[in-house]
């Protein structure tokens, strides 16, 4: 497995795990292209990390951090992480969670 830092290339991957969560699916070829141009958005504004097994995206997690008003450090937020039906129960999501973490304490 390996995680990296996904890029305007997976938005059709990252759209179709979260359909699996259930999220809505787009209806019509504008909906769509809404869809894709929200996800470009929040890759430039936030950090999401893709999890790939032989080439192909098998989990993504978004990453914010974000000032709490009592504490002096920035705290983590995880608004996404799916992990795909198919892959579950290999570590995916734990790799990805201890990731976040890891960034977390960088900054």
């Amino acid at each position: 497995m390996k995680l990296r830092a996904a890029t305007k290339n997976d938005t059709d991957a990252i759209l179709s795990l979260l359909y699996e969560l259930g999220r809505p699916k787009p209806r019509t070829k504008s909906q769509k292209e809404m869809f894709e141009k929200l996800v470009i958005q929040y890759l430039m504004q936030k950090q999401l990390t893709i999890a790939e097994i032989d080439s192909e995206i098998v989990g993504v997690i978004g990453m914010i951090l974000v000032p709490r008003l009592n504490q002096t450090k920035l705290e983590l937020y995880i608004p996404e992480l799916v992990v795909s039906s198919n892959y579950r129960k290999m570590g995916i999501g734990k790799a990805l969670i201890n990731h976040a973490i890891s960034v977390a304490k960088k900054k």
